[in-house]
């Protein structure tokens, strides 16, 4: 996932959104991913949005909060996808 959000970067993106929807499991190793992601996203000024994120990812999600993510580094967000 690292290396996918580096490549990301390398466009100069405007925002990137983590489509989440098909993430059933998660565990701390992958939290720790995330936040990493986030920091990285967030040195460079890009927003990062987590879209269609349930069950245990989304209480994961929750849990960056309560560890000191600040809100202006992630957004949950509604997104509705279209195949192109």
């Amino acid at each position: 996932m690292l290396d996918a959000i580096r490549a990301g970067l390398a466009i100069d993106p405007r925002a990137i959104v983590l489509d989440m929807t098909r993430v059933q499991l998660a565990d701390t190793a992958g939290l720790g991913t995330l936040v990493s992601a986030l920091h990285l996203a967030h040195e460079r000024g890009v927003p990062v949005a987590f879209a269609g994120a349930s069950g245990r990812p989304r209480i994961l999600l929750q849990r960056i909060h309560s560890i000191g993510m600040p809100r202006s580094m992630i957004r949950p967000v509604r997104a509705r996808w279209v195949p192109v």
